[in-house]
C-alpha cells in the first residue's frame, strides 16, 4: 500500500512539474482575425467558398479531360 501512495505522489510531482514549465513557456497568443469585406470574418463561409471553387476547378478538369478522350475514341473510329 506504501508503495502505491508514493508511486501517486511521485506521479502527482511530475506532473506539477510539467505544468510549471508550461507555464514558464506559454504558447502565443493567435492573432484576431480581421474583418474582411463588408460583412466580417466569416471562416466558416470562407472555407465553404474555397471548396465550392475547388470542386469546380475538379469539374473543369474532369469535363476537359473526358471531351479529349471523346475526341480521341471518335479519332480512331475513322
Amino acid at each position: 500500500m506504501l508503495q502505491k501512495t508514493q508511486m501517486k505522489t511521485t506521479l502527482r510531482n511530475i506532473l506539477d512539474g510539467a505544468k510549471t514549465i508550461i507555464n514558464l513557456f506559454p504558447s502565443p497568443e493567435l492573432p484576431k482575425p480581421q474583418r474582411i469585406g463588408r460583412y466580417g470574418y466569416d471562416p466558416k463561409r470562407t472555407d465553404a467558398e474555397a471548396l465550392a471553387s475547388d470542386w469546380q476547378a475538379v469539374g473543369n478538369d474532369l469535363r476537359k479531360a473526358m471531351g479529349i478522350v471523346d475526341r480521341e475514341i471518335n479519332q480512331t473510329r475513322r
